[in-house]
Formats: C-alpha cells, sequence, structure tokens
C-alpha cells in the first residue's frame, strides 16, 4: 500500500456519493477513530475478500487534508473511500466528525459493488476497531 500523498487527485472521479450506509460508518468510525496502521489493516481484509486491490493514500481535497483515502482498486474502475480526520462537535448532526466519510468512484465499478463494498468496511469497522486499535 502507498502513503503517497494525491492533491486534488480525484477531479477525474465521480463523487462524493452519500449512500444510506455511509450514516452508520459515521457512527461506527467516530466511536473509535481508528490509527493509521488500524485502518490498512481493515482495507486489507476487504480487499483480499472482494478480489481487488487496496491503497492506502493521503488525499487532499478542496485544501482539506483527509485522514486517509482507502482506495479499493478493481480490473475495471476504483472506488475511493475518504475518512476524515478532525472533530468538530458543533456541527449539530450529534457526531464529532467535521465531516462525513465520502465515496468516489471511477471506471466501471458496479454500484452494487459500491455498496456492497460500503457495507463490508462498516460491519469490518464495528466489528474489529476496539481489536485493532489495542492491537497497533
Amino acid at each position: 500500500m502507498s502513503g503517497a500523498k494525491y492533491m486534488n487527485a480525484l477531479q477525474d472521479y465521480e463523487g462524493p456519493f452519500f449512500p444510506d450506509v455511509i450514516d452508520a460508518m459515521n457512527q461506527v468510525y467516530d466511536n473509535g477513530m481508528p490509527n493509521l496502521a488500524a485502518l490498512r489493516a481493515i482495507g486489507e481484509m476487504k480487499a483480499m475478500e472482494r478480489g481487488c486491490e487496496v491503497e492506502c493514500r493521503t488525499v487532499v481535497t478542496g485544501g482539506y487534508e483527509w485522514f486517509r483515502g482507502l482506495a479499493f482498486v478493481y480490473p475495471d474502475g476504483e472506488v475511493v473511500v475518504l475518512f476524515p480526520c478532525a472533530r468538530d462537535a458543533t456541527r449539530g448532526d450529534g457526531l464529532g466528525l467535521d465531516r462525513s466519510i465520502a465515496v468516489h468512484t471511477k471506471g466501471n465499478v458496479a454500484p452494487q459493488e459500491v455498496l456492497a463494498l460500503l457495507e463490508a468496511l462498516k460491519e469490518q469497522l464495528s466489528r474489529h476497531l476496539p481489536t485493532l486499535r489495542q492491537a497497533y
């Protein structure tokens, strides 16, 4: 997995998208923001299951540096899931995140695959985040 910085690299991508599962992912993520090693491990687990590669990227969009983006690279496209890095309890949505997890796509990844990937990530975050945070 690469740690390279991708400045405004999502200009060729579609999105951001916020399917319904993102609300649940935000709640799980807000309850225990993972460190970098834990987030990478979660991404690697899901990539192996989904038959794709994963890259952990530092992404900057619109002047905001995300905590990390997990880029799931399929033969015909990519799904990038961006995780926020800061907290802001004044947003008024009940979460401490300064913004929502966001999803961008490129190429021909089927919408059903994007949703299945996000559901799998949500389950992985909720099931393994406490264990992974302690291990790393």
